[in-house]
């Protein structure tokens, strides 16, 4: 069954546009906070006002295990001190932390690096359709499974939705979906829906009644989708023309 790698628990991947923060122990010199780097606006990270003037003004203690921010390029590296590019993109948070570690053994004897990621910017997931509220989801280190992602829009309106008809759009290539069709009414169905995990520019897509009503939004859906991935076949069958399979729960 191909989307049978869907049930394996993920672990997070970092991508371009993640923050992450960098620290060496005993190492403040070279693990320094950049202030101008923090913006609340975009990563979950603050710094209280009193540390604040301390940096500025030097006169944070020595010892202190300080941190910086860096944000993933978009060639997949972070730039840091002494070591230079590292490139880190694709690499889980220990991944990411022994490839620094090994790059700074040539400056420090038996250094002990820390890495913590504090802003996911990089993957998402869309829930559209007959949910309360139609979002946009950012994916941490967190595994979003299909319930999860319909509880945090705010559940399914069962008013206008075909509990049915519940469907997760995952680009497996540029030519290529995969479309896992969920029957909400049935027990094991959703049972497994809690066991598949959402992974980047996956759909999931609540349909009201009637396979006409899923055509209509397919037709609008796919030529904006196409800006992140594009699909030629792989749809089921019956949906939308041309289209050859899908996987049934």
């Amino acid at each position: 069954n191909e989307s049978m790698h869907l049930y394996s628990y993920p672990k997070y991947h970092l991508g371009v546009s993640d923050a992450i923060t960098f620290s060496i122990w005993g190492h403040p010199e070279i693990s320094v906070v950049n202030l101008s780097l923090i913006d609340p606006a975009y990563y979950d990270y603050t710094i209280p006002a009193s540390k604040q003037v301390d940096e500025m003004y030097g006169l944070s203690k020595p010892y202190d295990n300080k941190s910086d921010i860096f944000i993933i390029s978009d060639d997949g590296t972070i730039n840091l001190p002494l070591v230079g590019k590292v490139k880190i993109v694709g690499k889980t948070q220990d991944e990411a932390r022994q490839l620094i570690t090994k790059n700074y053994n040539n400056y420090i004897v038996d250094p002990t690096v820390n890495i913590k990621i504090v802003a996911y910017r990089s993957q998402r997931a869309f829930v559209l359709g007959e949910v309360l509220q139609n979002q946009i989801i950012p994916i941490s280190d967190v595994p979003l499974s299909i319930t999860m992602a319909l509880e945090r829009v705010g559940g399914i309106n069962l008013v206008t939705a075909n509990i049915k008809q519940i469907y997760v759009l995952h680009p497996k290539s540029r030519d290529s979906v995969e479309v896992i069709a969920i029957d909400a009414t049935n027990l094991i169905s959703m049972l497994r829906a809690g066991q598949i995990y959402l992974q980047n520019n996956d759909i999931v897509y609540v349909s009201t009644a009637g396979l006409a009503q899923f055509n209509r939004v397919m037709t609008q859906l796919l030529p904006f989708a196409e800006t992140f991935w594009y699909s030629s076949r792989g749809i089921p069958p019956g949906l939308v023309p041309g289209a050859l399979s899908n996987t049934q729960f």
